[in-house]
């Protein structure tokens, strides 16, 4: 299917990636347009902004079906939550795409193809519909979140908390070695972190934990060069959810360099399974890390939204 350049819409973050994300796109825009038949409507933003406005004036006066977030992996997100809104007419209009101008770009995992480096995923006919994941937060204030990668509790989600807050050190780090600087935001975070006692329930089942760290998947992508071991596809109707339960520090060190070399599932004190629901129950409030974005809570409802958005995603090999 062939569309025009006028129905072609790329929402540029330009505060991604410590705010990297602008000279980077200077350095592919004209290529980026000339991949796509010609100049086409770009929104340059830096946040906070009102996406939801934006799009409505732009979605008023033009016919648009192709929409490209261009930046990180929260930028993309943005993007998804606000079209999850939409009823599922409005929604299937649109076909999403990706240009990764953030820091670890999950989302377009495995790089596919790139412009001067950048990873991008702006094929229009490569598009397929994709599961997305839901989380609702909290009985009493029922504040809904989607994802389209991962979501995360304990280790992984301060972590993320650390590498978004930057520290001295890992400024620095962040400049040059983004993978050095996730691993260096997990080795911290392990070594001031304490378990926490959680209650989960799926599939007719309640697990006590000690949880220290806790990922629930739509691709096994975590960040940077790690990478869970599990079998989940963007459109298998599946979360998969991997459990680190009752580690000590060292374990969890241990734990970091074998998702460094993809492994996980065989590993003493891991639990991996999958489901189409889950729900999370902590005794206070704790960091969710929701695609990079961090929120917190005490109670999660997380489920699925099966073959609900148009996505273009890089084809994956399963690695086990």
């Amino acid at each position: 299917m062939k569309i025009s350049r006028e129905q072609i819409l790329i929402l540029v973050n330009l505060s991604a990636n410590d705010k990297k994300a602008e000279s980077k796109w200077l350095h592919i825009r004209d290529e980026v347009f000339s991949v796509l038949g010609g100049k086409v409507r770009v929104v340059e933003y830096r946040p906070p902004f009102d996406l939801e406005l934006c799009l409505e004036e732009i979605m008023a006066d033009l016919d648009i079906k192709f929409i490209i977030s261009a930046g990180g992996d929260g930028s993309l997100n943005y993007l998804v939550n606000h079209l999850m809104t939409l009823p599922v007419s409005q929604r299937m209009k649109f076909t999403v795409g990706a240009i990764g101008l953030g820091s670890s770009n999950d989302a377009l995992k495995p790089f596919h193809k790139f412009i001067q480096g950048v990873p991008v995923n702006i094929d229009y006919n490569s598009s397929a519909l994709v599961d997305i994941g839901k989380v609702v937060m909290d009985s009493n204030t029922q504040e809904q979140f989607y994802f389209l990668n991962n979501i995360s509790f304990g280790v992984t989600a301060n972590a993320n908390a650390l590498f978004n807050k930057s520290d001295f050190i890992l400024k620095m780090i962040k400049r040059r070695f983004t993978n050095l600087a996730i691993i260096y935001s997990a080795l911290k975070t392990i070594v001031h972190h304490q378990n926490i006692q959680s209650v989960l329930k799926f599939n007719n089942k309640i697990i006590e934990s000690n949880l220290s760290t806790l990922s629930i998947l739509k691709t096994p992508f975590l960040a940077g060069i790690l990478r869970y071991d599990q079998d989940i596809q963007r459109n298998d109707g599946f979360l998969g959810v991997n459990l680190c339960d009752g580690m000590t520090r060292m374990q969890l060190i241990k734990t970091v360099y074998a998702l460094s070399k993809t492994r996980f599932s065989a590993r003493k004190k891991c639990l991996s399974f999958l489901t189409k629901g889950i729900e999370v129950h902590f005794n206070d409030k704790v960091n969710i890390e929701i695609d990079g974005e961090i929120q917190r809570g005490q109670a999660f409802k997380i489920s699925l939204a099966p073959k609900c958005l148009n996505y273009i995603s890089s084809p994956q090999k399963t690695q086990l």
